[in-house]
């Protein structure tokens, strides 16, 4: 695990596998990618991640990503404290 604020978000769209009717386009198919910037210095790193991910996550969060090799794991963000003033 790595302390990390989210530096990037990015998605990369293509078109599907096309289907038998040749008249009818296939739908495109997203893919979500974000890429994290460590805290204590270091190379920033790029996961492919789920949509529902990639929708909750805002740039500059910070927390802890876990990953094993090149494979993302979960990003565990900071805890934000609410003023209650």
């Amino acid at each position: 695990s790595l302390e990390v604020m989210v530096a990037n978000k990015r998605t990369r769209e293509f078109m599907g596998r096309t289907r038998k009717d040749p008249t009818e386009m296939p739908p495109p198919i997203m893919q979500y990618y974000v890429t994290f910037r460590p805290l204590e210095g270091g190379d920033e790193r790029e996961f492919r991640v789920a949509q529902h991910l990639y929708e909750q996550l805002e740039q500059e969060k910070t927390g802890t990503l876990v990953f094993r090799g090149r494979r993302f794991i979960a990003f565990e963000p900071d805890e934000t404290i609410l003023d209650n003033d």
